[in-house]
């Protein structure tokens, strides 16, 4: 997709993460950089299908692992997915008001999954040079701070940025949220954030059932926006030099249906 379009179009082809998982079968024991986490098969695979790309870029493959004693090891951020696990938890146990509809998006908890994947580049000044590797840990520290989901495009008016900002805002997020987590990825330039809301689907409201609906095209099918923009640091380092910074984002938008399956 072009810098220019909404989160209106399903990444198709984007690879497995095929579950080839039997939910009737033990826990799964997941490492996650050091930090375990025992899931039922059946929570693994009722995961957002993003967050399941994530822990499984190649697919998940079970043959082998027949007891909660079998470790598997996944290169993810521990704390970003019991901040998911959480969420998630929590709203499937959250009461619900009786509904007599068929309809998932008022008979189950329906999850917004928004993710940020922020790759940065600093232009150090030349004097700089010799201390790259601090400087850019400095930058990604103050990038890690400016934690407002909506911050970088909330100078955007009009056009497909607007349009998305509008949508997620009538949906379940607000102009003011932050990140429900955010952080530095071990030994890169690149920082990592999610956040999660329970979708407004107010049948009493056709603008929130209207919105509701268009997210339905994102029910475990994640879409993607990529653009760039650029910001200047200030204060960076020892020198309190100014760094000017290169940043390109790529958002994924899912919706998750809790107890709904897949489609």
């Amino acid at each position: 997709m072009s810098s220019s379009d909404p989160i209106t179009q399903v990444v198709q082809n984007q690879g497995p993460p095929s579950t080839n998982v039997n939910i009737a079968g033990p826990p799964l024991t997941l490492d996650l950089r050091g930090t375990e986490f025992e899931l039922s098969r059946e929570e693994l695979t009722g995961l957002p299908e993003s967050i399941l790309l994530c822990l499984f870029p190649h697919g998940l493959l079970l043959e082998g692992y027949n007891s909660s004693e079998d470790v598997i090891a996944v290169d993810f951020d521990p704390v970003s997915l019991g901040y998911v696990l959480d969420f998630l938890r929590d709203a499937a146990n959250s009461p619900s008001s009786p509904s007599s509809s068929i309809h998932p998006l008022q008979s189950k908890p329906a999850i917004i999954v928004l993710r940020e994947d922020l790759d940065y580049y600093c232009i150090s000044p030349k004097d700089s040079a010799s201390n790259v590797t601090l400087v850019k840990h400095l930058c990604g520290d103050e990038l890690v701070k400016r934690d407002e989901i909506f911050g970088s495009l909330k100078r955007c008016e009009g056009g497909a940025e607007q349009h998305l900002v509008d949508m997620l805002c009538a949906s379940g997020f607000t102009i003011s949220d932050s990140w429900g987590y955010r952080a530095l990825e071990p030994h890169k330039t690149c920082i990592s954030s999610v956040a999660l809301a329970r979708l407004n689907s107010d049948s009493s409201n056709p603008q929130h059932m209207a919105t509701a609906q268009k997210l339905l095209l994102f029910w475990r099918k994640p879409a993607r926006k990529c653009w760039w923009d650029g910001v200047e640091l200030a204060d960076i380092g020892a020198n309190q030099e100014k760094v000017k910074v290169w940043i390109r984002r790529i958002w994924t938008l899912e919706l998750t249906v809790i107890g709904a399956g897949k489609m």
